[in-house]
């Protein structure tokens, strides 16, 4: 039968539309976690890191800091926060625990 045809080996890919620079992501350390008093910040480039704090309702409780090593957080409450860093181009978003 000519008719039939044997599809074998299909991919499919879509390219994201939007999405966290992953490197970045991973290479920038945010220590200790839970914290209080200070959190620090680890990163591979000697770049000056911009860092923001939100609570859980999005939020700014710290506004955007420009810091070489180390935030100070003893004016947060105990409780869940996001910290937004920025260094170039890149941005990444993790999660504080503050004790």
């Amino acid at each position: 039968d000519d008719t039939t045809m044997y599809v074998d080996n299909v991919y499919f890919w879509k390219a994201p539309t939007a999405g966290v620079d992953d490197q970045f992501l991973s290479s920038v350390k945010l220590y200790p976690n839970p914290a209080s008093g200070l959190v620090k910040f680890s990163t591979v480039s000697s770049e000056a890191l911009e860092v923001s704090v939100y609570d859980l309702l999005g939020k700014q409780v710290i506004p955007a800091q420009t810091v070489r090593s180390q935030l100070n957080i003893s004016s947060l409450n105990p409780g869940m926060y996001f910290v937004n860093m920025k260094q170039g181009a890149s941005v990444a978003t993790k999660k504080l625990l503050v004790n």
